[in-house]
C-alpha cells in the first residue's frame, strides 16, 4: 500500500512539474504604418518640445518663425497687438508729469497752503505787536488784565495755526512726492507691458 501511495505522489509531481513550464511565443518588433484608430486620453509630446505662453493678452499680428525652425534665445518669436498697453503708458506719462508739477513752487494747492501759511504769520505778528502794547497798558493800568490775557490767548491760538499751516505744507509736500513716486513705478510697469507685446 505504501508503494501504491508512493507511485502516485511521483506520478503526481511529475504531471505537476511538466504542467507548469508552458512554452511563449516570441516575436520581432516590425515598425508599420497605423491602419486602426486609437482612441485614448493623453498627451503626446516630442522632444525638446516647449510651451510658449504670452506675458500680455492681445492679438498676434505678426510671427517671425516657422514651423520647425530653430529658434535663438532672446529671438522675437511673435508681436502682438495690445493697444490698452499703449493707452496705459501714455496715460502713466501724463500722470507723472502731473505730478512733478504738483512738487513744483508754483503747484496750486502748495501755492494756496503757503499763502494760508503767510497770513497766518502775518496774523502772528499783529498779535505779538498787540500783546507788547497791552502788556505797557496793562502796566500802567490803562486796560484791564483781561484784555491782556486775551490778547495772549489770541497770540498763542496764531503761533498754533501757523504751526498747523507748517506742517500742512510740509505733509502736501510730502504727498506730492510720493505721488511722483507711484507715478514713475505705474509708467515703468506700462513700459515694461508694453515691450512684452
Amino acid at each position: 500500500m505504501k508503494t501504491i501511495v508512493k507511485s502516485t505522489l511521483i506520478l503526481a509531481s511529475l504531471v505537476l512539474l511538466f504542467s507548469c513550464g508552458k512554452k511563449t511565443e516570441e516575436t520581432k518588433v516590425e515598425r508599420k504604418n497605423i491602419t486602426e484608430m486609437v482612441f485614448a486620453s493623453g498627451t503626446l509630446k516630442a522632444d525638446d518640445e516647449y510651451n510658449l505662453m504670452a506675458q500680455t493678452e492681445g492679438y498676434i499680428t505678426k510671427i517671425n518663425f516657422n514651423e520647425g525652425d530653430e529658434v535663438a534665445v532672446g529671438k522675437i518669436l511673435a508681436v502682438i497687438d495690445n493697444p490698452q498697453s499703449s493707452i496705459n503708458t501714455k496715460s502713466g506719462s501724463k500722470l507723472l508729469q502731473i505730478a512733478k508739477a504738483n512738487t513744483g513752487s508754483n503747484a496750486p494747492l502748495l501755492q494756496q497752503s503757503k499763502a494760508n501759511l503767510n497770513a497766518a504769520k502775518l496774523k502772528l505778528q499783529q498779535d505779538e505787536l498787540l500783546a507788547v502794547r497791552y502788556k505797557k497798558l496793562v502796566e500802567s493800568n490803562s486796560i484791564a488784565k483781561v484784555e491782556y490775557e486775551n490778547i495772549l490767548i489770541a497770540v498763542s491760538n496764531s503761533r498754533a495755526s501757523v504751526s498747523a499751516l507748517e506742517q500742512q505744507y510740509q505733509n502736501l509736500l510730502v504727498q506730492a512726492n510720493q505721488q511722483v513716486i507711484v507715478q514713475n513705478q505705474q509708467l515703468e510697469n506700462s513700459l515694461v507691458l508694453q515691450d512684452f507685446n
